[in-house]
């Protein structure tokens, strides 16, 4: 029930419930006079009662465990947010850091390079890959190289033929692939680079094999063997690749000559320690051939054919192929030149003396 009593002012500005209220156990209404005040105290004072126990209800609904996981899955996220950023910003310094780091060891590994005439050797590697029993009985087989080796470098030049291998194709054209092809191949590459700590060259993808000698619609000549960048592919015939290995001292070496060429294409084309380091030592014996005495000398010997003055390319393929056919004989005539060439190959630890390169059997 809703009743107007008069204000301070005459009249209320609105209305209020009547409230009964019990003194001495008997029950009154609200009225007007000290009556009416005290009556009108004691509503106020009902009404702050209310808004303390509307509080009370809302600390025991913040205090729900319901509503209380949204206020911690809330800080959670808001912590792992922090933490998201933290981490990102910490990759991108990371990052920088392996980009600066890797960089830095490339610059310092070429001046060391350039310092020291080869690049650092980093002998750890995750895994050493191993050829089959058969395949090293080829390779103690075919190259003397190889069976000159201490254990230890034998390991190493096993793994190389297996990695070798594994990255390049070896195709025949009417011709059959056999174990004995891919060791040979492999192996004279892997001979040709085991002074190389970057071995592999990209400038090439597979090797293809015919039988014999074959006719090639590039040049409309018949070829033994060739290095072909446009197709990515170094050409060999088995006949000619079999005899260059078979004989050991006419300073004629088909494999070993093609490859000279691939070395040769990838020094200029790479950007690896390796790769720059055989550039600085070829166009160091290039200038030092280039001296007419010398000129003059290389000619009236008579030790290198005549293919070798076509161009720089084929002088530094056959002179390569002396190298190992002749190695003693090459010393004694150009001591200076045979020199730079073991320079640029790295090859002073592992200089070969005449011996038979392949046995017949």
């Amino acid at each position: 029930m809703f009743v107007y009593s008069p204000g301070r002012n005459g009249i209320r500005g609105g209305g209020h419930r009547r409230h009964d209220t019990v003194e001495h156990g008997k029950p009154h209404s609200c009225g007007v006079g000290i009556s009416g005040c005290q009556n009108q105290f004691e509503g106020l004072g009902w009404k702050w009662e209310r808004i303390r126990k509307r509080v009370a209800q809302l600390k025991r609904l913040f205090s729900d465990s319901e509503y209380t996981m949204y206020f911690v899955i809330f800080g959670f996220y808001g912590h792992m947010g922090g933490i998201l950023i933290a981490l990102f910003f910490l990759l991108i310094v990371l990052t920088f850091a392996i980009l600066f780091f890797y960089f830095f060891v490339n610059i310092l590994d070429y001046f060391i390079a350039e310092l020291i005439g080869h690049p650092l050797r980093f002998p750890i590697r995750w895994k050493t890959k191993k050829v089959s029993l058969h395949q090293s009985s080829l390779l103690h087989h075919y190259f003397s190289f190889y069976r000159r080796l201490p254990p230890k470098r034998k390991i190493e030049f096993e793994h190389r033929v297996a990695h070798f291998l594994e990255v390049y194709e070896i195709n025949g054209r009417d011709f059959t692939v056999t174990e004995d092809v891919r060791m040979l191949v492999s192996g004279t590459y892997v001979m040709l680079t085991f002074g190389f700590r970057d071995y592999l060259a990209d400038v090439f993808e597979r090797i293809i094999i015919y039988p014999e000698v074959y006719y090639s619609n590039i040049t409309d000549q018949y070829h033994k063997g060739e290095f072909n960048p446009a197709m990515r592919a170094v050409v060999f015939s088995w006949a000619d690749l079999l005899e260059g290995h078979s004989v050991d001292n006419d300073n004629l070496n088909l494999g070993i000559h093609e490859f000279t060429h691939v070395l040769h294409r990838n020094a200029h084309q790479e950007r690896t320690t390796t790769a720059s380091v055989f550039k600085r030592h070829y166009n160091n014996l290039m200038q030092f051939v280039k001296h007419p005495h010398i000129q003059r000398q290389i000619v009236e010997s008579n030790y290198f054919r005549d293919y070798a003055f076509t161009n720089e390319y084929e002088f530094l393929a056959v002179v390569i192929e002396h190298y190992y056919e002749t190695p003693l004989e090459f010393r004694s005539h150009f001591p200076n030149l045979f020199r730079k060439v073991s320079r640029m190959l790295n090859h002073a630890h592992t200089l070969q003396l005449p011996e038979n390169r392949i046995q017949r059997r």
